[in-house]
């Protein structure tokens, strides 16, 4: 693993560079753009079977695979380490089910599809299994701060144990255009003051799922860290769009028995709920597993998901 101790890690899910359709899929790299400002590195399991092994990409997208192989060489993605040997079949199955998929989608390989139609969200959730424990191993070898980045959004059979999560919407951040040169990306990232920036925009997330903030506080300091990001990229002179942001943060307790307790009557008296134009909260439950309840960076993000808004 190249990066250090001290790095802020992605893991994505795979299926979060693919637009997938009824009969077939499309590559869209472009979140990558806005998590290479966030993170230091960015792990995508499955990487070569999924997308190098595509012969759709092989023969008719070979701009894609070498849009890859400039990332890679930059080292502004990576792949994951490896499982270590001896270790459960059950990662390594999820991986390859979800390359599969991703393949199949990709060739629109018809006959792959049929069979794999029945199962498709179970495919699915296997991209974002393997995210999961990937983030579990990383941790567990010393990488406090990794995060996983997934598509599906996993909850759970009814029968898991839950644990209860706060889901976060941050409105209409503003993000690198699809347009923006992989080069300008790359010149941002190396500005100390961009990572800065985000730690700024994790903490408040971290602060307010952990209702650290006082009520009046939350959405002042959410606009001014806003505002201060978006005049960081205009300084940088980047094209921007208006994202949203979905983070999922661990409840260390009950959102509404918490908002009780710290006068947030606003949030108790939704249970669990209250929204703006600016940010919402909504607690939910979510099946972990009990090394997830544990691991190091539990209290600050499980799932970041960014979704295109708005173009400008």
């Amino acid at each position: 693993m190249r990066a250090s101790r001290k790095s802020l890690i992605a893991i994505n899910d795979p299926f979060t560079l693919v637009n997938i359709h009824e009969n077939g899929a499309k590559v869209d790299l472009s979140i990558l753009k806005t998590e290479a400002l966030m993170f230091d590195t960015v792990c995508i399991p499955t990487l070569k079977p999924s997308f190098f092994g595509s012969n759709c990409l092989n023969n008719n997208q070979h701009h894609v695979l070498d849009e890859l192989e400039w990332l890679l060489e930059y080292r502004i993605i990576q792949e994951v380490p490896h499982w270590p040997e001896g270790d459960q079949n059950i990662p390594m199955d999820a991986e390859n089910f979800a390359a599969a998929m991703i393949r199949s989608k990709l060739d629109k390989d018809q006959q792959q599809l049929e069979i794999l139609k029945p199962i498709e969200r179970t495919a699915k959730a296997m991209g974002e299994i393997a995210a999961r424990m990937h983030v579990l191993m990383m941790q567990d070898e010393g990488f406090p701060d990794v995060y996983p980045v997934v598509d599906f959004g996993l909850r759970g059979k009814e029968s898991e144990p839950k644990s209860e999560v706060v889901d976060i919407v941050i409105q209409n951040i503003p993000m690198p255009h699809e347009d923006t040169p992989w080069e300008h990306i790359y010149e941002i990232k190396g500005d100390p003051d961009t990572r800065r920036k985000f730690l700024a925009l994790k903490d408040w997330i971290s602060d307010t799922a952990r209702l650290k903030l006082e009520p009046n506080e939350i959405e002042d300091k959410l606009k001014s860290l806003i505002a201060e990001y978006e005049a960081h990229m205009r300084l940088h002179r980047v094209k921007t769009r208006l994202q949203a942001l979905k983070t999922v943060v661990m409840a260390e307790i009950g959102i509404a028995m918490a908002g009780v307790l710290t006068g947030h009557w606003a949030i108790a008296g939704l249970a669990g709920m209250i929204a703006t134009p600016l940010y919402s909260l909504k607690m939910h439950e979510l099946g972990l597993q009990e090394e997830e309840r544990r691991a190091p960076g539990k209290e600050l993000a499980y799932i970041v998901k960014l979704k295109k808004e708005f173009g400008q």
